[in-house]
């Protein structure tokens, strides 16, 4: 908190410009229309409307320029595999092709999920990966939510929404990884990814991406259930390639596997309002990753911290975090009784047994209670080698305090900071 109360004094410039439009910004340092357009390349990574975004919401993007971007080995579909096989490995089940057609709620408490076959589960908790249009109105029903909850809900406005076409192609295209157009009054990004990633095709060939961003407006108007939908798509499909075609010259005679995806695609297969990429558009409010059903929690782009490979791992961080203590088993608690002396008064962490410590949460009214007075502070243990003491202003206290182990050790050497503790971490 006093980072946050100190940052408009210490960075009054960035504080200045942060609600600014960002194209407000490009007007104001540059002249030459091209640099501008240049400069707002990267916006498609947000909202396919530049004019809507801000300079705080463009500031982190500008990464890409000063440190590149990462793909992960494998391709995206790796990351996926990783966290099944986590799954698996800990006795869990995945079911593909497997739709929720509800999730039940009872007395109040999400109660397990109905499949479209019918199939009731039962769960103590539910994480919802969907948008909270689907989440909600679809899945989880007006009637068991707040009136006011339910009126934000409705008014959330979806993001972009657009379509991509993937191509193996037969040889290896002459360009970088990354190339952008803009072309036919729409920006298309190409994207190779096996000039970074070799095992993504066989030797001599190539993955292609081809992808346009598309307003929520039309990206709803695409439904596979449509007649011509498979002809829409595929004649789409043949224009990104003709547009492709000034960056890679002859592209369509060397395509060997083609396949289309459209906002429709999207919206079947992340359970997004209108096959929204980027969760709701740029500026609006977003649900809190705990839901007014107990029981339930979302994680995805729809929540915070938002849209993005990193974002929404946070996402599914914090939603595990607000299930664990609901759901796991507490170990047994063992009171230690120990003396602590010397103890600095912005100290977050004191040694109280030989080669173990205590992290004790920052909280200036832990040094304000009277000595010798008895604690009961929940500790996260674990094993280290040394004791660490903040130098800075020594305070002498003599402490007696009942400390009850939360959660079982951490790895030997992991010092955790306050903020990775347990959420009952706190004077009781």
């Amino acid at each position: 908190m006093d980072a946050m109360l100190a940052y408009p004094a210490l960075h009054p410039h960035a504080f200045r410009w942060m609600h600014v439009p960002f194209g407000a910004l490009l007007d104001r340092y540059f002249l030459d229309p091209r640099l501008k357009d240049f400069l707002s390349v990267l916006t498609g990574y947000l909202s396919d409307d530049p004019r809507t975004l801000t300079v705080f919401a463009m500031a982190p993007i500008f990464g890409y320029y000063f440190d590149g971007g990462y793909y992960p080995a494998g391709g995206s579909q790796a990351l996926a595999d990783a966290l099944a096989g986590v799954i698996r490995s800990h006795g869990g089940e995945i079911r593909l092709r497997t739709a929720v057609q509800r999730i039940v709620v009872d007395k109040g408490r999400a109660a397990g999920v109905v499949s479209g076959d019918g199939r009731l589960d039962r769960a103590a908790a539910i994480v919802s990966n969907a948008d909270a249009r689907r989440t909600f109105l679809d899945l989880v029903g007006r009637e068991h939510l707040p009136p006011d909850f339910t009126r934000r809900v409705d008014d959330i406005r979806p993001s972009t929404s657009a379509f991509v076409v993937f191509l193996g192609v037969d040889y290896v295209p002459d360009v970088e990884p990354i190339t952008m157009l803009a072309a036919g009054g729409r920006r298309l990004g190409i994207a190779i990814p096996s000039k970074v990633d070799p095992s993504l095709a066989p030797r001599g060939h190539s993955s292609v991406s081809l992808i346009t961003l598309m307003p929520p407006i039309a990206g709803g108007a695409w439904k596979r259930k449509t007649p011509g939908y498979a002809a829409k798509k595929r004649s789409l499909g043949d224009a990104l390639i003709a547009e492709a075609e000034q960056a890679l010259p002859g592209l369509r005679g060397h395509i060997v596997y083609r396949q289309e995806g459209s906002p429709a695609t999207f919206a079947r297969y992340a359970w997004t309002t209108g096959g929204a990429i980027y969760g709701a558009g740029v500026g609006q409010w977003q649900p809190p990753i705990k839901s007014p059903v107990e029981g339930l929690v979302l994680a995805g782009a729809g929540v915070f911290p938002g849209a993005g490979v990193e974002a929404v791992v946070i996402s599914g961080t914090l939603a595990a975090d607000s299930i664990c203590p609901v759901t796991r088993e507490q170990p047994a608690r063992t009171p230690v009784t120990v003396e602590l002396s010397g103890i600095d008064a912005n100290a977050t962490r004191c040694s109280f047994a030989p080669g173990s410590w205590a992290s004790i949460p920052r909280s200036r009214s832990i040094w304000k209670l009277p000595r010798r007075r008895m604690l009961r502070i929940a500790l996260c243990l674990h094993r280290a080698d040394e004791t660490l003491w903040p130098p800075s202003r020594p305070r002498t206290a003599s402490l007696a305090l009942s400390a009850q182990a939360e959660a079982p050790p951490h790895p030997a050497g992991f010092t955790p900071s306050p903020t990775c503790q347990s959420p009952r971490m706190g004077v009781r």
